[in-house]
């Protein structure tokens, strides 16, 4: 096995031997109910791979690809153990037998042809930029790198930070028109490192001299943040996350909105709970924008459900990443069956949203946006 998934034996052997406590917690357990697929029968994989036990067949490699990257599994495990980087070296190794499984080797031909993975069509990116400028013309030398997801499934989110920036009277970053709009993440966590490494040289280029990145979507930051510096271009000190923007401006925000009666449920991300630590800044910055009720569902905080979304789960198993919204759409309407959804992913509210019809899902930015005072 390549050098990168020696570099996890310590993890991997932990996990072989472990008693399967993360288990209850894993989504694509809680959907494919099979040993296969549990962070522990990964591991196991990896450790009958390495020792030769079992063979690299394209069919003993798929099992890499069903994790959403969620970590999870962190939250209940007693060495702190994170499989996501464990998992996508697999996946590497995966790439480099030739194993990679269909769906991948699409991704590879439209990151190529597109810089993102939403088709051809799907970001009207001059359009935005129009509508950006209207509502705040850049006056800041700050970047705002906004998530593919954001621009090909919301563009609205990416207009209301902008019209947030400018109610409260903030310097206006400009808004990250490419080369690439997008981060890179779908390459990473495909296994194909060294289309990310080349994808990631050409952003890093293109936001050289931007003194803060604030970046849209909680995994695009910690893309930005961490697997660019894993790859040698450091970021990590200009990037901050929106939300932690916002939040540094809560002051200047809270003058300018009128809280709303509306109750919500709010659903915590897993980049920016679990990776950047961000639990109580999302729910003071909601508090902003109404007087009803924050509710709760049973798993938040570090130990909040898994949208589905991650991990290029939609693409290489779409029906467990379905399956994984239904129930976490399901635990978000027993806390409340009519109150809307708010939460800090693009790419989770689109995916609960697509996966439960007649749920309503808002981005906290767009909720925020939603109680500006308009006169």
């Amino acid at each position: 096995i390549m050098s990168s998934l020696h570099d996890f034996a310590h993890e991997t052997h932990l996990c072989t031997y472990c008693p399967k406590l993360c288990r209850f917690a894993c989504p694509i357990d809680r959907v494919e109910h099979d040993e296969a697929v549990t962070p522990t029968g990964k591991q196991t994989a990896l450790h009958l791979l390495d020792k030769g036990t079992l063979e690299w067949t394209a069919d003993t490699a798929s099992v890499f690809y069903k994790c959403s990257g969620c970590r999870i599994q962190q939250t209940f495990c007693d060495h702190r153990i994170d499989v996501t980087p464990v998992f996508r070296a697999a996946r590497e190794e995966t790439v480099r037998r030739g194993l990679e499984p269909a769906p991948i080797r699409e991704l590879r031909d439209e990151m190529a042809r597109n810089g993102h993975p939403h088709g051809a069509n799907a970001i009207d990116l001059s359009t935005i930029a129009c509508r950006v400028a209207s509502v705040a013309p850049a006056s800041s030398h700050d970047v705002y790198f906004a998530s593919c997801t954001a621009l090909a499934k919301r563009p609205e989110v990416v207009v209301d930070f902008f019209r947030l920036v400018a109610a409260a009277d903030l310097p206006t970053p400009r808004l990250y028109a490419g080369p690439l709009v997008c981060c890179g993440m779908p390459l990473s966590d495909a296994g194909l490192e060294p289309e990310f490494r080349v994808h990631a040289a050409r952003v890093h280029a293109a936001l050289a001299r931007a003194p803060r990145i604030i970046v849209g979507d909680p995994d695009c930051a910690s893309t930005l943040r961490d697997r660019y510096r894993d790859v040698g271009y450091d970021l990590s000190s200009r990037i901050v996350t929106t939300v932690a923007y916002l939040h540094e401006h809560r002051d200047a925000l809270k003058r300018c909105l009128r809280p709303k009666d509306t109750s919500i449920v709010f659903h915590d991300s897993c980049h920016l709970g679990r990776v950047f630590g961000l639990y109580d800044e999302p729910r003071e910055l909601a508090r902003l924008a109404t007087r009803g009720d924050i509710l709760e569902p049973f798993h938040k905080r570090a130990a909040a459900t898994c949208s589905g979304a991650g991990g290029l789960l939609p693409q290489t198993s779409p029906d467990t990443a379905r399956g994984i919204g239904v129930l976490a759409g399901r635990e978000l309407r027993e806390a409340s069956p009519s109150a809307p959804i708010v939460g800090t992913c693009s790419s989770a509210m689109a995916h609960l949203a697509e996966s439960n019809p007649g749920l309503t899902t808002f981005d906290l930015v767009s909720f925020l946006a939603s109680a500006l005072k308009t006169d």
